[in-house]
């Protein structure tokens, strides 16, 4: 009775996914990307501050990020670093990497169309 007085009260939730194709049913492909992380969690506890810490977070969910787009992180890296300085806030969206990601092959394809 208690599962489903759960799956009642968090119907919206769990359902979320049948509105959005970006979504997915299960959080698989997150676990799968975080393992490596999760297996050197020990590692972390001497990561230095809080605010290094949250660096570190932060850097690390674009490195999955890139991982889950098939981008190397490293190249992704070394053209966001060179061109978020000179573009809008309103513009820094496109940065993101599966926006990147998107953008690079619509470079790419029409380089080869000319």
């Amino acid at each position: 009775m208690e599962a489903v007085e759960y799956s009642l009260k968090h119907w919206l939730a769990l359902t979320r996914f049948l509105k959005n194709p970006d979504l997915e049913i299960d959080n698989n492909g997150s676990e799968i990307a975080i393992k490596d992380f999760v297996l050197a969690r020990k590692n972390f506890l001497f990561i230095g501050s809080d605010a290094a810490g949250k660096a570190t977070a932060i850097h690390l969910s674009f490195v999955i990020s890139c991982k889950r787009n098939n981008i190397n992180p490293i190249d992704y890296f070394a053209d966001v670093f060179v061109r978020i300085g000179s573009m809008k806030t309103s513009e820094i969206y496109q940065l993101l990497p599966n926006r990147w990601a998107q953008n690079r092959s619509q470079l790419k394809s029409s380089e080869t169309s000319s």
